[in-house]
């Protein structure tokens, strides 16, 4: 069995601006997370992955109302591959991009000024818009 799965956390790099996209205005927040590359020996150079993130509706919502620059995310999601583009060199790129399923707030940046502040929810999964369920529906 195959599964387009991808798990990762890191650090967000700037803060997040939601944006509403098409005919039904559907939030959209495109963002990047920073990952440090294991490295074998204490000597060897950091070295940082930019890891493209997507998220849609209320994944958006939440990550615009909750997260800012330098909070640690966990974000899972579906490896898509992006539009390739030219830069200014004529120069072609490939990109790829997280389609965010889960997104949840590992760690806040510190900050003085936000020490008390705690958000309501510190995660979001597309699952968690359920149906409503009578007694009736059920089969027993």
């Amino acid at each position: 069995m195959r599964k387009n799965i991808w798990y990762g956390q890191g650090r967000i790099g700037q803060d997040p601006e939601v944006k509403k996209v098409g005919n039904n205005n559907t939030s959209c927040c495109n963002f990047s997370i920073a990952i440090n590359r294991w490295k074998k020996n204490k000597e060897d150079p950091d070295v940082t992955d930019w890891i493209k993130c997507t998220a849609w509706g209320h994944s958006a919502d939440y990550i615009g109302q909750y997260v800012k620059k330098g909070d640690m995310l966990g974000v899972a999601g579906m490896l898509q591959h992006a539009e390739p583009w030219t830069d200014k060199h004529n120069v072609m790129h490939e990109d790829y991009v997280i389609q965010c399923q889960e997104v949840e707030i590992l760690r806040y940046k510190a900050n003085a000024d936000d020490a008390n502040e705690e958000p309501v929810k510190t995660s979001y999964r597309k699952e968690e818009i359920e149906p409503e369920i009578s007694s009736d529906d059920l089969p027993f």
